[in-house]
């Protein structure tokens, strides 16, 4: 009788370090997920930012080029 319940106690032990396997699989899983999600964000972020600089470069750009039309007419 005290078999069983030494086996059951073994089976019981085997089925946590099982499924503490799997939460730690997910676990990493789902933490490389977040960092190639916090990638996209960051790539996103980078993305607009250059926008935000090029349309600021063009524009900067655009002025120069007018100042110099106006100097070049005095």
């Amino acid at each position: 009788m005290k078999e069983n319940k030494a086996l059951t106690a073994d089976e019981q032990l085997i089925a946590y370090e099982k499924y503490k396997a799997e939460l730690l699989t997910d676990y990493h899983d789902l933490k490389l997920e977040l960092a190639y999600a916090a990638d996209s964000v960051e790539e996103g972020l980078i993305k607009k930012k250059r926008e935000r600089l090029s349309r600021h470069i063009k524009t900067l750009s655009s002025k120069i080029d007018q100042l110099r039309a106006e100097e070049n007419q005095t």
